[in-house]
């Protein structure tokens, strides 16, 4: 992907700079993540701890009021005193009882004197003497033993959780009954637990030593629920005080936790992780924020910067371009101090060089040669082919000049060369057409000597085309009286066979006549037929022998004629051979006659093309000399339009220089133009004739 100036100038940086606020955010936030959880954490401590220690405090107070209480004379004279002592001690203990409530506002639900047996004998609220019955509390059968008792149960009254207290009252050592106060939990719930606030929406509950929620934000959980069905919570009741990450209902909370001594509760502190860090969602949106508007920021320096740049670039290039289209007229002075503004005076200082060589280059235009280059660097290669060229152009102009002067002397000399060439090509043209006619008179004859030969040659062709055809015709005859001279031989083969078949037959016919004489009576009509067999034999064995006769005789005559058609043949054949000879000596004849002919006529073409040359010469010889005048003109035109050259004092020397050589050159007979070579080097090349020579007139 190509990329241009300013993306190569953005991107890098851009990216760099998101590189850094990328890491030094996530840095950021996990720094912050980090405080923010041990902050949390330690507070979390701080809360459990704060409230576990104010609920021991308040329960210990109460105790020790409690105990206060029970050491009071009206208390032990209540439990201890007559009928009459126990209704004044009653109403004292009541009025120490109610005072007591007002002391500890909201913090207990009633308070009571019980005797012995269980039963109150004094109450805060009246309807409690003599009716409320804790002999089988467990807290109370603790005071019977002279211990401080407590425990939690529901009260019948508001159904929320109660603490209650049970301070033995001891006589004489021994304990006689207790007071008893019934503490609201929901006091400490509203006092100590509830204000407790754990990041934005974490909170702080109490459960007991068992586990049972005593107080929690959801009034649904207490006593109805706890944290004893759950590992981390069994963790927690075992280690009593500690730190614990665990899941609640498929999110993560982290919980701080502590013993309240007074009791063995525990109180927890916890809150969710997401909740613990939310303050960094709005950090992490603040640094999102400010990076954005840093990016943003340093985005439109840069690109300020890089167009800046970018711009000036751009500037270099047209310049660039305008430059090399030939324009060095334009600059670009950039009023800048730095880098870009130094690379601009560099281009402004280039383009003041260029356009001195344009200068130059128009003075040179112009014809001024005169110019001095001064010192050129080594590396100036343009001003060093300036240089170069000056100087080659001053040595080409006066070798130019010293040219003209010797083409304006060599015209003379030309013209002169032309027209001597001239008169000799007239002379050379009427030679040539004498001969031209003599030669077309000896080729009308040889045409004639080669027509002659032509028919002498058809007629031998046709005697030679008589004799073969009469040698084929008796060579078909020799073969054909062979052809019946064997066939006369295979008659006689199929005669002698019959004239045998007519023996056998005969042979036969006898042994039948035998037969039938031996047969008697029997067979003298096979003998009659046996006769007639043999007579019949004998006449085809007389008529076989005649037919064989005239048939040998057949054969020799055929013999005969065979010998005396193959000796015609053999005639034939040395008449043929004779003939031949015949035609293929009129032929050679007949083929030199023309090829004689063809050579005439080659000679008279190439005189033809002698004769054209010749005119042509004649024609180029003037032209020539009319070329020379031309050339003379164009000469001095030529030394007028090289005067308006300057030259400096060192090649006006050469220039003389050069003059002085060629007029020298021109006085020397090699400088003198030969008039043939003028002819030759204007007359095209004709086409190519045959060179006749004494050998090749010999084949004709």
């Amino acid at each position: 992907m190509k990329l241009n100036l300013r993306a190569k100038l953005l991107m890098p940086t851009f990216a760099v700079i998101i590189l850094c606020l990328s890491v030094t955010g996530l840095y950021s936030y996990r720094t912050g993540k980090l405080a923010v959880e041990a902050a949390l954490q330690e507070q979390m401590h701080t809360i459990a701890g704060n409230i576990s220690k104010q609920i021991d405090t308040n329960i210990t107070d109460l105790t020790r009021t409690f105990r206060t209480l029970a050491g009071r004379n009206v208390v032990q004279a209540l439990l201890t005193g007559g009928a009459e002592g126990q209704a004044t001690a009653g109403l004292q203990s009541e009025a120490a009882l109610l005072q007591m409530m007002q002391d500890y506002p909201g913090e207990f639900e009633f308070l009571a004197v019980i005797g012995q047996d269980g039963i109150a004998v004094a109450a805060s609220q009246q309807d409690l003497v003599g009716q409320l019955n804790v002999a089988d509390r467990h807290y109370f059968q603790q005071s019977l033993v002279g211990k401080v008792g407590h425990e939690v149960v529901k009260s019948r009254v508001s159904g929320e959780p109660i603490l209650v207290l049970s301070v033995p009252v001891t006589i004489q050592g021994r304990p006689q009954g207790a007071c008893i106060g019934a503490v609201r939990i929901g006091f400490f719930a509203e006092q100590y637990v509830s204000p407790a606030k754990v990041a934005e929406h974490g909170y702080a509950y109490l459960v007991d030593k068992k586990g049972v929620f005593l107080a929690h934000p959801d009034a649904k959980r207490i006593l109805s629920s706890g944290i004893g069905d759950y590992d981390w919570g069994r963790k927690m009741l075992g280690e009593g005080s500690g730190f614990q990450v665990y899941d609640w209902q498929g999110v993560s909370k982290v919980v701080s936790y502590q013993t309240i001594p007074a009791t063995d509760w525990v109180i927890a502190a916890g809150a969710e992780f997401d909740d613990m860090f939310a303050p960094l969602g709005g950090i992490a949106r603040a640094s999102i924020l400010a990076a954005v508007l840093t990016l943003v920021g340093v985005g439109l320096v840069l690109f300020y910067i890089a167009t800046s740049i970018v711009k000036a670039v751009q500037q270099g290039v047209d310049f660039a371009e305008e430059v090399k289209i030939g324009d060095v007229s334009r600059r670009l002075r950039l009023t800048r101090h730095d880098e870009i503004g130094t690379l601009a005076a560099a281009l402004d200082r280039m383009a003041d060089g260029l356009e001195e060589k344009a200068v130059l280059a128009e003075r040179i235009a112009a014809g001024d040669l005169t110019i001095e280059m001064g010192k050129v660097h080594s590396n100036d290669r343009l001003g060093q082919a300036f240089d170069k060229m000056v100087s080659n152009l001053c040595d080409l102009i006066t070798q130019l000049q010293a040219a003209s002067e010797q083409i304006a002397a060599g015209s003379v000399q030309l013209a002169e060369g032309s027209q001597s060439l001239s008169q000799g090509a007239t002379e050379s043209a009427a030679s040539l057409e004498q001969i031209s006619a003599s030669m077309t008179e000896m080729a009308s004859q040889t045409q004639m000597s080669a027509d002659n030969a032509d028919q002498a040659n058809a007629l031998s062709n046709e005697s030679m085309s008589a004799a073969t055809s009469g040698s084929e015709l008796m060579t078909e005859m020799v073969t054909a009286m062979g052809a019946i001279n064997t066939s006369g031989q295979n008659i006689a083969k199929i005669i002698k066979v019959i004239d045998e078949i007519a023996f056998q037959t005969n042979l036969l016919a006898l042994n039948a006549a035998v037969e039938a004489a031996r047969a008697g009576q029997h067979g003298k009509g096979f003998a009659v037929v046996a006769e007639e067999v043999r007579n019949l034999a004998a006449r085809s064995a007389q008529a076989a022998k005649e037919t064989a006769e005239l048939i040998e005789g057949s054969v020799n005559k055929t013999d005969n004629g065979t010998q005396i058609a193959g000796e015609t043949e053999e005639a034939l054949k040395e008449i043929v051979v004779a003939v031949i000879k015949a035609t293929d000596l009129v032929s050679e004849i007949a083929a030199a006659s023309h090829e004689q002919s063809q050579g005439i006529g080659q000679i008279n073409q190439g005189l033809g093309q002698i004769d054209q040359v010749t005119l042509q010469n004649s024609s180029n010889a003037e032209e020539c000399a009319s070329a020379a005048e031309e050339l003379s003109s164009q000469a001095e035109q030529l030394r007028q339009m090289l005067s308006r050259f300057k030259l400096s004092g060192q090649n006006s020397a050469t220039r003389a220089a050069l003059a002085y050589s060629s007029t020298k050159a021109l006085a020397t007979p090699s400088a003198s133009i030969d008039a043939s070579q003028c002819g030759k080097s204007t007359v095209q090349s004709p086409t190519p004739v045959i060179a006749l020579n004494d050998a090749e007139f010999g084949k004709y």
